[in-house]
């Protein structure tokens, strides 16, 4: 039988581990956890059905373009295409503002650039240090625009390999960094992140940058206790 809530593992310091999943035997199958911080004010978010439809916010609903994946809910999105060795991209914002799509090594900001799009322009940039990112002096970007409206959109295609610059592959994980925010380019607060992204199929893996807390520790310990609970 198919059991929708199995147990619940609380008081290890205020971390509650909810698991569901199909008990085959002594093993069970198929199992998610859920952790939830009793300390938390805020409500522990909704589990999801069983029966969720496939997630297909890779399809872009441009025809210009081949994908499509949410960077920031409904407020940032990337659309792209690989055109033969050149990124054929563009940025889509809710509202105005800016927007910047970077290129890392390491998942942070020192030594990465970004293509960054606002009201004065679509350019490149080297982001040398956590502080404002400075105009690359060669601009190489090829058939940039920008639409305004409720959403705004911004257009560039982008070499994906050029001398002196990180690579962009078209097959395989690159990894990316993005941010938004309202005005001319200026700090963007909560409004970034980060993920690796293979351009050739979408596949994508979302890295969280917070910093690792004691939250985090017990945390990873619950998951090691309530893994070890069904063996």
């Amino acid at each position: 039988n198919t059991l929708d809530f199995v147990d619940v593992i609380t008081k290890y310091d205020d971390i509650v581990v909810v698991v569901t999943g199909i008990p085959n035997g002594h093993i069970l199958e198929g199992a998610t956890l859920e952790l939830f911080d009793t300390n938390s004010t805020a409500p522990p978010p909704p589990p999801e059905e069983d029966d969720a439809p496939a997630d297909d916010s890779c399809e872009s609903d441009d025809p210009d373009y081949d994908f499509k994946v949410a960077l920031d809910g409904a407020k940032l999105a990337l659309y792209w295409k690989v055109d033969g060795m050149a990124l054929d991209a563009k940025l889509v914002k809710e509202g105005g503002g800016f927007a910047a799509l970077g290129f890392s090594t390491d998942f942070f900001m020192p030594n990465s650039e970004a293509v960054i799009g606002q009201a004065s322009g679509i350019m490149k940039y080297d982001m040398e240090s956590k502080s404002m990112p400075q105009l690359k002096s060669a601009q190489t970007l090829r058939e940039t625009s920008t639409v305004t409206g409720d959403m705004t959109e911004y257009k560039f295609v982008k070499d994906l390999k050029e001398d002196g610059e990180i690579e962009i592959f078209a097959e395989g994980d690159n990894i990316y960094l993005w941010a938004h925010g309202s005005g001319s380019l200026s700090y963007h607060g909560t409004n970034r992140g980060t993920l690796i992204l293979d351009l050739s199929s979408c596949a994508s893996t979302v890295k969280d940058l917070d910093p690792v807390s004691s939250s985090a520790i017990k945390t990873h310990g619950m998951l090691m206790i309530a893994a070890w609970a069904y063996f």
